[in-house]
């Protein structure tokens, strides 16, 4: 399966739990909700991701790409999976 570049790259810092190059993934007005929580710019996106690895530890473990959107599978430390789409 061929991901764009950007989607590849935030794959590898979310596995490697790399929270600096996974704000890298994104612009400075990129905003990010989760958990019921809006997360604006780079430095919140970093310090958010580094909280949730630090509690989750989260690998993306599979991607379903359809023509209407792309969907992945997340897999946590304590084996409970979750498939967000976008």
């Amino acid at each position: 399966m061929n991901l764009p570049k950007v989607i590849t790259e935030l794959v590898r810092a979310q596995n490697n739990f790399d929270s600096a190059a996974y704000a890298e993934c994104f612009t400075e007005t990129a905003v990010v909700f989760d958990e019921g929580k809006i997360h604006n710019g780079k430095t919140e996106i970093e310090k958010w991701i580094d909280k949730s690895n630090k509690e989750y530890k989260a690998r993306w473990s599979r991607w379903i790409i359809s023509k209407k959107k792309i969907s992945y599978q997340r897999k946590f430390q304590d084996h409970f999976r979750a498939i967000r789409s976008f």
